[in-house]
């Protein structure tokens, strides 16, 4: 990207107007950076992302019909919740991290990433940790209820029904 360098001085008239516009500022005079965040939060998610999709194979191999014994379903949808729990923490962790930086960029401070990320995760990681850990227990007891329910009944419309809502509220 050029810099253009213009002709008339600062002035009030020239700041963003509304927040809109403020982030299409920011993303023009910043996109390096947000990729970059971008590519560190898909990093720390990661392992969520490989627990999610190995459980949706596991899941996948006990639905078909030629498996008859059903109950290790049960145990690894179990042994994948908890694995999504840690999951969540370390996505968590990153986006302390990442926190900093987006501030320092909508402040329009200096930015250093190695120092803003690490500065994001002493001053921020106790609150996401926590956040993370709710997030991944709750996900965990509405996700177990769902895959326990649809092994145990035949039909099970209404337990997709309150599955889909607590997915909402999460």
């Amino acid at each position: 990207m050029s810099k253009i360098i213009s002709n008339i001085g600062f002035s009030e008239s020239s700041l963003p107007l509304t927040r809109k516009m403020q982030f299409k500022d920011q993303l023009k005079l910043n996109y390096l950076l947000y990729i970059k965040i971008g590519f560190i939060i898909f990093l720390f998610a990661l392992p969520l992302i490989i627990f999610a999709i190995g459980n949706r194979m596991v899941l996948n191999y006990y639905s078909l019909d030629s498996v008859s014994n059903k109950n290790g379903a049960i145990l690894y949808d179990l042994i994948f919740g908890i694995l999504k729990i840690f999951g969540f923490l370390i996505l968590a962790f990153g986006l302390s991290g990442c926190l900093r930086i987006y501030r320092n960029a909508i402040w329009n401070e200096p930015i250093m990433f190695k120092t803003d990320f690490l500065e994001g995760i002493k001053r921020n990681s106790k609150r996401f940790l926590l956040i993370g850990l709710l997030m991944g227990l709750f996900f965990f007891v509405v996700n177990f209820t769902f895959s326990l329910t649809s092994i145990s009944f035949e039909d099970n419309t209404i337990m997709f029904i309150t599955f889909i809502l607590a997915l909402s509220l999460f």
